[in-house]
């Protein structure tokens, strides 16, 4: 009889519950019914109304702020779904703490750093996920799974949001097409 083969489970999910923790990310989370459904044939026409919906779910003075920049992705999810990882981020090691862009620095453990690589070099606040398809309607598998096993079923015309600092990862899709938006902000 062949041996069962255990593998460690990830970096990114152990640090990720780590940080669940350590900064209470799950807060963050709300499931919301937007009402959006993006037309994929063409999806930036629907970046104007993202955006005014946005202002109804986060504060709109962190919208109004010079500072912040904010990313729209539409995106169909490949068969191979996600693995595990935290959006704009990896884990790096230093011998020393850095010295520039230390926000963007995350000391998990001995010389150890989440880096987020950021197009402004600011650290992600928010992630919000638009759905324009529903699972075991339009695909099958898919599910956003999140580092405490919490488990998202899509649902078109709702959506998802937390704190951009969380690991997550997203099933195998086993059929037809699952499609979402991605919005960050950071």
């Amino acid at each position: 009889m062949a041996a069962t083969v255990v593998r460690n489970e990830p970096a990114v999910l152990k640090y990720g519950l780590k940080m669940l923790e350590q900064y209470n990310l799950a807060v963050a989370r709300r499931e919301f019914n937007s009402g959006i459904i993006i037309d994929q044939s063409n999806p930036t026409v629907s970046n104007f109304v993202i955006m005014e919906y946005i202002r109804t779910l986060v504060s709109p003075e962190l919208l109004d702020d010079a500072e912040t920049h904010v990313a729209i992705i539409h995106k169909s999810i490949e068969k191979p779904g996600l693995s595990w990882h935290i959006d704009d981020c990896q884990i790096t090691k230093r011998k020393t703490p850095p010295d520039y862009n230390t926000e963007c620095y995350i000391l998990l453990e001995d010389n150890k750093y989440l880096y987020f690589n950021t197009p402004n070099k600011k650290l992600p606040k928010f992630t919000l996920l638009f759905y324009s398809s529903t699972f075991n309607e339009d695909f099958t598998g898919g599910l956003l799974v999140l580092a405490d096993n919490t488990m998202i079923k899509p649902r078109a015309g709702w959506g998802f949001m937390l704190d951009s600092r969380e690991a997550h990862m997203v099933t195998p899709v086993l059929s037809g097409n699952r499609f979402v938006t991605v919005v960050k902000i950071y």
